[in-house]
């Protein structure tokens, strides 16, 4: 029994140490991206008027108050608003150990292999090294969850508070825990248990009610957000193959060119059929485990797929029925659960078919991961940032940014003190002496001031900024006026201007992120 425990915990420690260092390696190496500047722009506020940004934003403030008293401790580098991300990531494997020992028959294997899933999945891994509130809803989701599973094992007061507790915060940190507080209620009735299914439901309304009060001050704002959502929003509605997209990812499996030549035999169109094949791998195992599994077993394995793929389905149904909703980074906490499921075949199965099965998914899981390594890069606005303080010097300059996607994290760079590295804390926004002059395209009345600036050549130069305006707008949904960064210059610069410089970022042509024009009045 010792040397069982013994091998547990050394097979546990060791995925801990080997998570804990791919999701911290390189953490500060790549620029901030939009999403990170925005949240570097939020936490620089003072606490009363960062609540009122949050207020026009789509998410609940927690994340930006912790990160601030974060960042208060650590600094506002790259690395350090990162750094909690990856904390919480770190926290969250250990956690899935937990779990997994409380489904998985107390199979040392099983609990062994749901941890080392977990750990290499290049989808848990990649939103560890971001500094948005997704890493902090897994962890909080496996809180909860374990709290669920340690209550129904042996019921007491103080695991219903721990739930109600991670429920609360998560409410409070991200909108799409809604849903995941809901799976995981109804996972609740499921997962086996002594307990009556009377108690069950009475200890659920407990939580109900509790949660609800607890909510009921964030209920206005999230209404707000809501309407917010429906008639301003830009997220396609789901496709079929970005469900499949999503389903595989869950798993840490994804269509990296860095293997697609070992694959392409297989799948001559390997983009799309990877997925496709990941998520029929999966749904069909569910399915067939379903149908062979019996007793506890089946009712853990059914447990889990409610508690992981629920979120997902009710995000397709709104989506489908309203303004899209289906953001991908929002079920990061899903693969706390899907590490768990697919680890199950060990415990679940006899011989070695179980074993083999895992297996197979650790290799496939660290060749993604690997992958992901290889390949992952941001939009580069510390470059851009560079290019730009490298420009000669004018008198009166504009800085013009298309439909306002780069200006955040281009001011978290371009403001840095004199003499500071390119990772150190961030000067105020718009406190230099004089003030920079910038102009965000995002309304018709901010090109309505664009075309009365150029006609008046109140500059010197201006420095057009364009970043990733074209993806989030693939339907057009915002004017195509002015959301089409080529109609705006051929239209409405080029035609009073010159062009002095372009910089692409970064240059292969099929890749480009952020491009700079300057230009100057003819």
């Amino acid at each position: 029994m010792n040397a069982r425990r013994n091998w547990t915990i050394a097979a546990v420690g060791s995925a801990v140490v080997l998570g804990a260092w791919v999701r911290l390696a390189g953490i500060g190496t790549l620029s901030l991206w939009f999403d990170e500047g925005y949240t570097a722009w939020v936490i620089n506020h003072p606490a009363g008027q960062m609540l009122h940004l949050i207020g026009a934003d789509t998410s609940p403030p927690l994340y930006y108050i912790a990160l601030r008293a974060w960042a208060g401790a650590f600094g506002r580098s790259e690395a350090a608003l990162r750094g909690f991300s990856a904390f919480c990531g770190i926290a969250t494997i250990g956690l899935v150990a937990a779990i997994a020992g409380r489904l998985l028959n107390k199979s040392p294997l099983a609990i062994a292999g749901a941890t080392w899933l977990f750990a290499l999945n290049w989808f848990a891994v990649a939103y560890c090294q971001e500094a948005r509130s997704y890493e902090l809803t897994a962890l909080l989701t496996a809180m909860m969850l374990y709290c669920l599973l340690s209550h129904l094992s042996r019921p007491h007061w103080a695991w219903l508070a721990g739930f109600i507790a991670a429920a609360a915060i998560g409410l409070y940190v991200n909108n799409f825990m809604i849903l995941y507080v809901a799976a995981l209620g109804m996972a609740g009735l499921v997962f086996p248990s002594d307990m009556r299914a009377s108690r069950r439901a009475r200890d659920g309304a407990i939580v109900a009610v509790c949660l609800v009060i607890i909510y009921l001050p964030w209920i206005g704002a999230l209404l707000r957000q809501m309407h917010r959502v429906q008639n301003d929003f830009w997220i396609p509605r789901p496709t079929i193959d970005l469900i499949c997209q999503e389903l595989s990812r869950l798993c840490g499996v994804e269509h990296f060119w860095t293997w697609d030549q070992f694959v392409h035999g297989i799948f001559p169109d390997t983009a799309a059929q990877v997925p496709r094949a990941a998520a029929v791998l999966l749904i069909g195992g569910m399915v067939l485990g379903i149908l062979l599994l019996r007793g506890s077993n089946r009712r853990v394995l059914i447990g889990l797929v409610v508690a992981g793929l629920l979120p997902v389905i009710l995000a397709l149904g709104l989506s489908w029925w309203r303004r899209s909703v289906f953001l991908p980074a929002a079920f990061v906490p899903s693969t706390v659960i899907m590490s768990v499921l697919l680890a199950g075949p060990m415990a679940w199965s006899r011989g070695r078919i179980g074993t083999g099965i895992v297996v197979a998914l650790l290799l496939l899981s660290a060749a993604n991961l690997l992958a992901y390594e290889h390949e992952r890069t941001k939009e580069d606005w510390r470059s851009a940032a560079k290019i730009a303080a490298a420009m000669p010097a004018v008198e009166h300059r504009l800085f013009v940014f298309v439909a306002n996607e780069g200006q955040l994290p281009f001011d978290y760079y371009y403001h840095l003190r004199p003499g500071e590295t390119e990772t150190g804390a961030p000067r105020g926004f718009f406190d230099l002496d004089p003030p920079r002059t910038q102009l965000r395209v995002l309304t018709d009345g901010d090109l309505a001031s664009l075309r009365r600036q150029v006609g008046q050549d109140r500059f010197d130069d201006l420095v057009l900024v364009v970043s990733h305006a074209g993806w989030i707008d693939d339907a057009r949904a915002i004017h195509a006026e002015y959301s089409d960064p080529q109609a705006l210059v051929a239209g409405y610069l080029l035609g009073s201007m010159r062009v002095l410089d372009r910089v692409d970022l970064p240059d292969q042509s099929e890749r480009h992120q952020i491009t700079i024009w300057r230009l100057a009045p003819r």
